[in-house]
């Protein structure tokens, strides 16, 4: 969100348009840094969700 500067468009192609006028390749890098050091395993974290709100979901 922060890249977006609190706005992100619900269209596909105005989301593309904007990232390209942004100069936020630093802060996507960042973003995708902290993303591959988390820790937690994020499939069992998927699976508890998915099992907790089972309602939402077709098993």
């Amino acid at each position: 969100m922060a890249v977006f500067d609190g706005y992100v468009p619900t269209d596909r192609d105005e989301r593309g348009d904007l990232l390209e006028s942004l100069d936020c390749d630093e802060i996507l890098d960042e973003c995708d840094d902290e993303f591959y050091e988390y820790q937690d395993s994020l499939e069992e974290l998927n699976i508890a969700y998915i099992k907790n709100h089972s309602e939402f979901f077709e098993l």
